[in-house]
Protein backbone atom coordinates (compact mmCIF):
# COMPACT_ATOMS: atom_id res chain seq x y z
CA UNK A 1 0.00 0.00 0.00
CA UNK A 2 1.10 3.82 -0.56
CA UNK A 3 1.87 6.22 2.77
CA UNK A 4 -1.97 7.44 3.13
CA UNK A 5 -3.54 10.67 4.01
CA UNK A 6 -2.90 11.24 7.78
CA UNK A 7 -6.85 12.38 7.85
CA UNK A 8 -7.39 8.87 8.63
CA UNK A 9 -7.91 7.91 12.52
CA UNK A 10 -7.38 5.38 14.28
CA UNK A 11 -11.14 5.28 15.27
CA UNK A 12 -11.74 4.78 11.03
CA UNK A 13 -9.30 1.87 11.51
CA UNK A 14 -10.90 0.09 14.31
CA UNK A 15 -14.42 0.85 12.71
CA UNK A 16 -13.13 -1.52 9.57
CA UNK A 17 -12.51 1.27 7.27
CA UNK A 18 -9.46 0.32 5.07
CA UNK A 19 -9.51 -1.63 2.08
CA UNK A 20 -9.46 -5.39 1.51
CA UNK A 21 -10.25 -7.54 -1.07
CA UNK A 22 -13.82 -8.60 -1.10
CA UNK A 23 -13.75 -12.59 -0.33
CA UNK A 24 -17.35 -13.24 -0.89
CA UNK A 25 -17.58 -14.34 -4.73
CA UNK A 26 -14.23 -17.14 -3.85
CA UNK A 27 -16.43 -18.53 -0.74
CA UNK A 28 -19.73 -18.35 -2.92
CA UNK A 29 -18.09 -20.42 -5.80
CA UNK A 30 -17.32 -22.82 -3.34
CA UNK A 31 -20.85 -22.74 -1.44
CA UNK A 32 -22.65 -23.33 -4.79
CA UNK A 33 -20.88 -26.29 -5.83
CA UNK A 34 -21.11 -27.93 -2.47
CA UNK A 35 -24.92 -26.73 -1.71
CA UNK A 36 -23.89 -26.28 1.78
CA UNK A 37 -23.27 -23.50 4.49
CA UNK A 38 -19.62 -22.71 4.59
CA UNK A 39 -16.96 -20.75 7.03
CA UNK A 40 -13.35 -20.17 6.92
CA UNK A 41 -11.06 -19.47 9.71
CA UNK A 42 -7.39 -18.31 8.45
CA UNK A 43 -4.82 -17.51 10.68
CA UNK A 44 -1.48 -15.81 9.15
CA UNK A 45 1.48 -18.43 10.15
CA UNK A 46 2.80 -16.62 12.79
CA UNK A 47 -0.39 -17.04 14.94
CA UNK A 48 -2.34 -20.17 16.87
CA UNK A 49 -6.21 -20.66 17.52
CA UNK A 50 -6.69 -18.92 20.83
CA UNK A 51 -9.53 -17.49 22.93
CA UNK A 52 -9.69 -14.15 20.86
CA UNK A 53 -10.72 -15.85 17.82
CA UNK A 54 -13.08 -18.12 19.77
CA UNK A 55 -14.81 -14.64 21.17
CA UNK A 56 -14.98 -13.12 17.39
CA UNK A 57 -16.12 -16.34 16.04
CA UNK A 58 -19.39 -16.07 18.08
CA UNK A 59 -20.72 -12.95 16.27
CA UNK A 60 -19.79 -14.34 12.73
CA UNK A 61 -21.69 -17.55 13.34
CA UNK A 62 -24.77 -15.89 15.00
CA UNK A 63 -26.56 -14.81 12.02
CA UNK A 64 -25.28 -17.91 10.11
CA UNK A 65 -28.29 -20.51 9.87
CA UNK A 66 -27.70 -23.35 11.92
CA UNK A 67 -28.97 -27.07 9.75
CA UNK A 68 -27.29 -30.36 9.11
CA UNK A 69 -24.44 -29.39 7.48
CA UNK A 70 -21.20 -26.98 7.29
CA UNK A 71 -18.32 -26.87 5.03
CA UNK A 72 -14.82 -25.47 7.30
CA UNK A 73 -12.52 -24.47 5.80
CA UNK A 74 -9.33 -24.41 7.74
CA UNK A 75 -6.03 -22.53 6.15
CA UNK A 76 -3.15 -21.44 8.69
CA UNK A 77 -4.00 -22.01 12.58
CA UNK A 78 -0.44 -22.36 14.21
CA UNK A 79 0.03 -25.05 16.45
CA UNK A 80 -2.49 -27.53 18.54
CA UNK A 81 -4.28 -25.90 21.29
CA UNK A 82 -7.35 -26.75 24.03
CA UNK A 83 -9.06 -23.96 21.69
CA UNK A 84 -9.38 -26.44 18.89
CA UNK A 85 -11.44 -28.59 20.80
CA UNK A 86 -14.09 -25.45 21.98
CA UNK A 87 -14.15 -24.56 17.83
CA UNK A 88 -15.15 -28.34 17.07
CA UNK A 89 -18.18 -28.73 20.39
CA UNK A 90 -19.16 -24.83 19.22
CA UNK A 91 -20.15 -26.30 15.63
CA UNK A 92 -21.10 -29.75 16.44
CA UNK A 93 -23.72 -27.67 18.62
CA UNK A 94 -25.13 -26.37 15.32
CA UNK A 95 -24.36 -29.18 12.89
CA UNK A 96 -24.93 -32.54 12.55
CA UNK A 97 -22.26 -33.30 10.13
CA UNK A 98 -19.14 -30.65 9.40
CA UNK A 99 -16.53 -31.36 6.16
CA UNK A 100 -12.77 -29.64 6.55
CA UNK A 101 -11.24 -28.14 3.42
CA UNK A 102 -7.81 -28.64 3.59
CA UNK A 103 -6.36 -26.86 0.55
CA UNK A 104 -2.25 -27.42 1.45
CA UNK A 105 -0.29 -27.78 4.26
CA UNK A 106 -2.07 -28.31 7.05
CA UNK A 107 -0.52 -26.90 10.27
CA UNK A 108 -1.08 -28.86 13.68
CA UNK A 109 -3.55 -26.77 14.99
CA UNK A 110 -5.84 -26.85 11.45
CA UNK A 111 -4.86 -30.52 11.39
CA UNK A 112 -6.32 -31.07 14.94
CA UNK A 113 -9.74 -29.45 14.19
CA UNK A 114 -9.71 -31.51 10.49
CA UNK A 115 -9.96 -34.42 12.73
CA UNK A 116 -13.03 -33.43 14.72
CA UNK A 117 -14.70 -33.58 11.45
CA UNK A 118 -16.99 -36.22 9.39
CA UNK A 119 -14.66 -35.76 6.74
CA UNK A 120 -12.04 -34.29 4.67
CA UNK A 121 -12.26 -32.18 1.59
CA UNK A 122 -8.56 -32.31 0.25
CA UNK A 123 -6.99 -30.82 -2.72
CA UNK A 124 -4.53 -32.89 -4.61
CA UNK A 125 -1.58 -31.22 -2.81
CA UNK A 126 -2.95 -31.20 0.78
CA UNK A 127 -1.73 -32.81 3.92
CA UNK A 128 -1.85 -33.05 7.26
CA UNK A 129 0.75 -32.68 10.18
CA UNK A 130 1.77 -34.48 13.13
CA UNK A 131 0.26 -32.43 16.27
CA UNK A 132 2.80 -31.68 19.28
CA UNK A 133 1.80 -30.28 22.52
CA UNK A 134 1.31 -26.66 23.37
CA UNK A 135 3.23 -24.48 25.47
CA UNK A 136 0.61 -23.49 27.67
CA UNK A 137 3.00 -22.52 30.92
CA UNK A 138 5.97 -20.11 29.23
CA UNK A 139 7.88 -23.79 29.60
CA UNK A 140 9.92 -25.35 26.94
CA UNK A 141 7.77 -28.94 26.87
CA UNK A 142 9.73 -29.56 23.50
CA UNK A 143 12.23 -30.41 25.49
CA UNK A 144 11.01 -33.67 26.93
CA UNK A 145 9.85 -34.58 23.38
CA UNK A 146 13.26 -34.49 22.35
CA UNK A 147 14.71 -36.38 25.45
CA UNK A 148 12.57 -39.32 24.45
CA UNK A 149 14.45 -39.43 20.93
CA UNK A 150 18.12 -38.76 22.57
CA UNK A 151 16.58 -42.15 24.93
CA UNK A 152 15.79 -43.78 21.74
CA UNK A 153 19.37 -43.14 20.45
CA UNK A 154 21.35 -43.73 23.05
CA UNK A 155 19.72 -46.97 23.80
CA UNK A 156 20.27 -48.52 20.20
CA UNK A 157 23.63 -47.20 20.28
CA UNK A 158 25.36 -47.79 23.55
CA UNK A 159 25.43 -50.75 26.59
CA UNK A 160 23.04 -50.33 29.61
CA UNK A 161 25.25 -49.05 31.75
CA UNK A 162 26.63 -46.09 29.30
CA UNK A 163 23.01 -45.95 28.63
CA UNK A 164 22.23 -45.17 32.19
CA UNK A 165 24.48 -42.32 32.73
CA UNK A 166 23.91 -40.82 29.41
CA UNK A 167 20.52 -40.41 29.71
CA UNK A 168 20.84 -39.46 33.55
CA UNK A 169 23.06 -37.00 32.27
CA UNK A 170 20.36 -35.53 30.05
CA UNK A 171 17.78 -35.53 32.22
CA UNK A 172 19.43 -33.91 35.62
CA UNK A 173 19.59 -30.97 33.03
CA UNK A 174 16.22 -30.55 32.79
CA UNK A 175 13.82 -29.00 35.32
CA UNK A 176 11.39 -31.09 36.78
CA UNK A 177 8.47 -28.50 35.88
CA UNK A 178 9.04 -28.91 31.97
CA UNK A 179 9.01 -33.00 32.52
CA UNK A 180 5.77 -32.96 34.17
CA UNK A 181 3.98 -30.17 31.98
CA UNK A 182 5.49 -32.11 29.09
CA UNK A 183 4.07 -35.00 30.23
CA UNK A 184 0.43 -33.54 30.97
CA UNK A 185 0.55 -31.99 27.49
CA UNK A 186 1.22 -34.73 26.01
CA UNK A 187 -1.79 -36.43 28.14
CA UNK A 188 -3.78 -33.49 26.77
CA UNK A 189 -3.06 -33.51 23.00
CA UNK A 190 -4.30 -37.40 22.65
CA UNK A 191 -7.28 -36.83 25.22
CA UNK A 192 -8.78 -33.75 23.10
CA UNK A 193 -7.79 -35.61 19.69
CA UNK A 194 -9.78 -38.27 20.77
CA UNK A 195 -12.37 -36.26 21.74
CA UNK A 196 -12.49 -35.14 18.32
CA UNK A 197 -12.73 -37.88 16.49
CA UNK A 198 -15.24 -39.45 18.55
CA UNK A 199 -17.42 -36.72 17.90
CA UNK A 200 -18.04 -38.85 14.23
CA UNK A 201 -16.75 -42.02 15.28
CA UNK A 202 -18.02 -44.69 17.18
CA UNK A 203 -15.78 -45.05 20.67
CA UNK A 204 -16.10 -49.70 20.09
CA UNK A 205 -16.24 -50.18 16.61
CA UNK A 206 -14.12 -47.14 15.63
CA UNK A 207 -11.76 -48.02 18.54
CA UNK A 208 -8.53 -49.83 16.35
CA UNK A 209 -8.73 -46.64 14.01
CA UNK A 210 -9.19 -44.03 17.11
CA UNK A 211 -6.00 -46.10 18.06
CA UNK A 212 -4.09 -45.47 14.97
CA UNK A 213 -4.99 -41.82 14.13
CA UNK A 214 -3.77 -40.87 17.65
CA UNK A 215 -0.48 -42.83 17.52
CA UNK A 216 0.69 -41.74 13.71
CA UNK A 217 -0.32 -38.04 14.65
CA UNK A 218 0.39 -37.50 18.72
CA UNK A 219 2.70 -40.27 19.13
CA UNK A 220 5.66 -37.44 19.05
CA UNK A 221 7.75 -40.09 16.62
CA UNK A 222 7.75 -37.72 13.77
CA UNK A 223 8.26 -33.64 12.92
CA UNK A 224 4.94 -31.43 12.16
CA UNK A 225 6.94 -30.77 8.91
CA UNK A 226 6.01 -34.58 8.10
CA UNK A 227 3.18 -34.31 5.10
CA UNK A 228 0.40 -36.51 5.61
CA UNK A 229 -0.42 -36.67 1.93
CA UNK A 230 -4.05 -37.18 0.80
CA UNK A 231 -3.60 -40.82 -0.13
CA UNK A 232 -1.63 -41.17 3.36
CA UNK A 233 -5.01 -39.83 5.35
CA UNK A 234 -7.03 -42.40 3.60
CA UNK A 235 -4.67 -45.32 3.12
CA UNK A 236 -2.64 -45.44 6.63
CA UNK A 237 -4.84 -43.51 8.82
CA UNK A 238 -8.27 -44.90 7.55
CA UNK A 239 -10.04 -41.36 7.51
CA UNK A 240 -12.91 -40.69 5.11
CA UNK A 241 -11.44 -38.51 2.13
CA UNK A 242 -13.59 -36.36 -0.12
CA UNK A 243 -11.02 -35.85 -3.43
CA UNK A 244 -12.46 -32.59 -5.52
CA UNK A 245 -12.93 -32.73 -8.91
CA UNK A 246 -10.65 -30.39 -11.06
CA UNK A 247 -13.39 -26.86 -10.62
CA UNK A 248 -13.28 -27.69 -7.08
CA UNK A 249 -10.41 -28.56 -6.22
CA UNK A 250 -9.69 -24.73 -8.27
CA UNK A 251 -11.89 -23.05 -6.25
CA UNK A 252 -10.52 -24.05 -2.93
CA UNK A 253 -6.58 -23.55 -4.01
CA UNK A 254 -7.79 -20.24 -5.19
CA UNK A 255 -9.53 -19.11 -1.94
CA UNK A 256 -5.98 -20.18 0.24
CA UNK A 257 -4.33 -17.97 -2.46
CA UNK A 258 -6.66 -15.24 -1.88
CA UNK A 259 -6.09 -15.25 1.79
CA UNK A 260 -2.07 -16.01 1.85
CA UNK A 261 -1.61 -12.50 -0.77
CA UNK A 262 -3.89 -10.89 1.96
CA UNK A 263 -1.17 -11.67 4.79
CA UNK A 264 1.75 -10.46 2.26
CA UNK A 265 0.36 -6.68 2.60
CA UNK A 266 1.71 -4.11 4.68
CA UNK A 267 0.20 -0.82 4.67
CA UNK A 268 1.68 2.56 5.88
CA UNK A 269 -0.13 4.43 7.80
CA UNK A 270 0.25 8.36 9.13
CA UNK A 271 -1.86 9.25 12.32
CA UNK A 272 -0.16 12.13 14.82
CA UNK A 273 2.85 12.50 12.27
CA UNK A 274 3.59 9.13 13.11
CA UNK A 275 4.10 6.31 10.92
CA UNK A 276 2.87 2.93 11.35
CA UNK A 277 2.70 -0.32 9.52
CA UNK A 278 -1.02 -2.20 9.38
CA UNK A 279 -1.06 -5.66 8.61
CA UNK A 280 -3.60 -8.24 8.05
CA UNK A 281 -3.39 -11.38 10.65
CA UNK A 282 -6.64 -13.15 10.27
CA UNK A 283 -9.98 -13.71 8.80
CA UNK A 284 -13.28 -15.22 9.85
CA UNK A 285 -15.40 -15.22 6.54
CA UNK A 286 -18.97 -16.57 5.97
CA UNK A 287 -21.28 -15.71 2.74
CA UNK A 288 -23.08 -12.99 5.38
CA UNK A 289 -20.40 -11.79 7.86
CA UNK A 290 -16.64 -11.27 8.02
CA UNK A 291 -14.32 -10.23 10.95
CA UNK A 292 -10.46 -9.13 10.54
CA UNK A 293 -7.11 -9.83 12.71
CA UNK A 294 -5.86 -6.43 12.43
CA UNK A 295 -2.18 -5.45 14.15
CA UNK A 296 -0.50 -2.40 13.69
CA UNK A 297 2.88 -1.57 14.40
CA UNK A 298 4.93 1.54 14.89
CA UNK A 299 7.61 2.47 12.45
CA UNK A 300 10.84 4.79 12.85
CA UNK A 301 11.96 7.43 10.41
CA UNK A 302 13.41 4.61 8.26
CA UNK A 303 9.95 2.60 8.14
CA UNK A 304 11.55 0.24 10.33
CA UNK A 305 9.13 -1.30 13.48
CA UNK A 306 10.23 -0.18 16.63
CA UNK A 307 10.35 -3.22 18.80
CA UNK A 308 10.20 -1.54 22.42
CA UNK A 309 6.65 -0.09 21.28
CA UNK A 310 3.19 -1.58 22.04
CA UNK A 311 1.53 -3.61 19.22
CA UNK A 312 -2.03 -2.88 18.39
CA UNK A 313 -4.29 -6.02 18.32
CA UNK A 314 -7.85 -6.30 17.25
CA UNK A 315 -10.66 -7.74 15.69
CA UNK A 316 -12.55 -5.62 13.88
CA UNK A 317 -15.52 -5.97 11.19
CA UNK A 318 -14.10 -4.56 7.38
CA UNK A 319 -16.56 -1.82 5.25
CA UNK A 320 -14.07 -0.43 3.60
CA UNK A 321 -12.68 -0.06 -0.27
CA UNK A 322 -11.41 -3.31 -2.26
CA UNK A 323 -8.45 -3.82 -2.88
CA UNK A 324 -6.50 -4.12 -6.27
CA UNK A 325 -3.75 -6.41 -6.31
CA UNK A 326 -0.69 -5.03 -7.83
CA UNK A 327 -1.84 -1.72 -7.78
CA UNK A 328 -1.16 1.20 -5.01
CA UNK A 329 -3.67 2.22 -2.76
CA UNK A 330 -4.29 4.54 0.27
CA UNK A 331 -5.96 3.84 3.26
Amino acid sequence: MSTPSPVVGLSDILEGHFPLTNSRPLLDEISQVRQRRMLAVVLSPKLSLDRGVIDALVDVLEPLDQGSALDLFVDGLGAASPEGWRLISMLRERYDSLTALVPFAASPGATQIALGTNDLLMCDAASLSPIEPWDAEGLDIGAQSELRHFERLVRNLVSTEIHAQLFGGAVAKLDARVLGAGERAWYMLKLLTCRGLLTHMDPLVDAQRIENIVQSLCGGDLSTGFPFTRRDCENVLRLDILKPDRALNGAVWRLHRHYRQLFDIEGDWVWNERHYALTYDGFLDTLDERRLLIRIHRLDERGRRVPEAPVLTRWVRPGGQDVVMDKELAL
